[in-house]
């Protein structure tokens, strides 16, 4: 009851963010394949096709060299030659820590999970959209980036049972976001200027900005979500 508390002050928290200009780079032409498309939907509302196929990691390489290399490197370790240049870094695969997932925090996430993300990508960070690829594109980088981790070895995780959702309460809820420590990187106001941000990179965010900075979605349900599983990565 507390966490869902938590999630409604947040979002109840007083523009989506413009995507800077990119610098002038001989890598230019790399960058601009990756441009953010438009997501199909927010990362929770995502649909999840069935597969088509066997896994085949090999099946995505070819996908992975050309459209994800450039950011999270021909290894997958966060080091492609765009990094610099990002204010959020690219995550690091081989460690297979993702931002976003519906497991348990220690958890790998699910492969669904993986799709959504490439499907929906992670405003207001540099990670694009890929919902233009077929979804058997999708699926072959699922693997791709999974055979980069040793993470992957162990039976899936169960999904969090969020349980029903409580009546909204926003009073408990800036109660619970205060004594739970919110307060120290988000700050009293939600803008990311907690006593404790300007020691993060990146920084927290600013929460009054609206929905688009919550990048697992928006609603109590989401926010609760992300609660509980952090973002890591």
């Amino acid at each position: 009851m507390r966490a869902w508390a938590t999630a409604v002050v947040a979002l109840a928290l007083p523009a989506a963010c413009g995507r800077p200009e990119r610098p002038a780079d001989p890598l230019d032409e790399a960058a601009e394949r990756l441009v953010p498309a438009v997501p199909a939907a927010p990362w929770p509302s995502i649909a999840v096709p069935p597969r088509v196929a066997s896994p085949d990691p090999a099946a995505g390489r070819a996908d992975f060299a050309r459209l994800c290399a450039p950011c999270h490197g021909v290894k997958g370790d966060g080091r492609g030659d765009l990094a610099r240049f990002l204010r959020v870094p690219p995550a690091n695969l081989t460690a297979g820590d993702f931002k976003l997932k519906s497991v348990p925090a220690e958890a790998a996430p699910l492969d669904a999970d993986l799709f959504r993300t490439l499907s929906a990508g992670i405003p207001p960070s540099a990670m694009p959209s890929f919902a233009h690829l077929p979804a058997a594109q999708r699926w072959a980088l699922v693997d791709f980036a999974k055979s980069l981790s040793t993470r992957f070895g162990d039976a899936p995780a169960a999904p969090l049972d969020l349980g029903p959702e409580p009546p909204a309460s926003p009073a408990e809820g800036a109660r619970v976001y205060r004594a739970a420590g919110c307060i120290a990187c988000h700050g009293e106001g939600g803008r990311g200027d907690g006593p404790s941000a300007r020691e993060l990179s990146p920084r927290p965010p600013d929460l009054t900005l609206g929905p688009g900075v919550f990048k697992a979605g928006a609603s109590p349900r989401d926010v609760l979500r992300t609660l509980l599983t952090g973002f890591a990565g």
